[in-house]
């Protein structure tokens, strides 16, 4: 692939993921596009912005800012995307860390072997409908394989409450047994949470001998 070939694929990989996600980082730009030069994806996206196909954005976080990129309405018009444009006021303070961690496993799938062998599609599903993928409780990434059922994706970066838990697993477990889905993947940053996750799990699985079976498709990993 020469030079030029190169560019214009870098700039629709950072188009396409934008229009999967809405808005992201140069810190995630890099592990998508699997580079170490933040100074050539910020040329790209300098070209966007002039275009006025995204924008920039300074956000306030804890101890300091952070420059975001995201979406406008004439990307959005451009594509014919169905999601909505990157819209700053509606930004959680408390989720945006979470969605940067999921942003990154997005990217980390889109590296794999098999996400290519199969090729597979990552659905962002913090937003929008689930009734076309027959789920109940929202994961935070889709992996749509061409010929196979559903994997969902959990990004942790904290536990919730086993009662919690213990629902969301069951509700996994049925749409397992109604192969609308093919298995489950929490992935945690914290061993320790991994740990004590596996444990609830474990304890699931004792309760709920019936769905025994589907123990090795609820899959815990690290990732940092």
């Amino acid at each position: 692939m020469n030079t030029r070939a190169k560019g214009a694929n870098n700039r629709q990989q950072i188009i396409d993921f934008l229009l999967t996600h809405t808005y992201t980082t140069i810190d995630v730009l890099c592990a998508v596009l699997n580079v170490k030069s933040k100074p050539m994806i910020s040329r790209h996206l300098s070209k966007l912005v002039d275009e006025k196909l995204i924008k920039r954005e300074r956000f306030k976080v804890l101890g300091g800012s952070m420059i975001m990129f995201g979406t406008t309405q004439k990307i959005i018009e451009l594509y014919d995307s169905d999601r909505t444009p990157f819209r700053p006021s509606k930004i959680s303070h408390r989720t945006l860390e979470h969605t940067l961690y999921c942003q990154k496993l997005a990217a980390h799938y889109q590296h794999g072997k098999i996400f290519k062998q199969h090729k597979m599609e990552i659905v962002n599903a913090e937003t929008g409908s689930l009734k076309k993928f027959g789920l109940t409780h929202r994961p935070d990434l889709i992996l749509k394989p061409a010929a196979h059922a559903y994997i969902c994706v959990e990004g942790e970066l904290s536990l919730k409450s086993k009662p919690r838990y213990e629902k969301i697993l069951n509700d996994y477990c049925q749409l397992i047994d109604a192969k609308k889905i093919l298995q489950c993947e929490y992935f945690f940053s914290d061993i320790r949470l991994a740990y004590r996750f596996k444990k609830i799990v474990e304890n699931h699985f004792k309760k709920h001998t019936r769905y025994k079976n589907h123990a090795e498709k609820i899959k815990v990993r690290i990732f940092k």
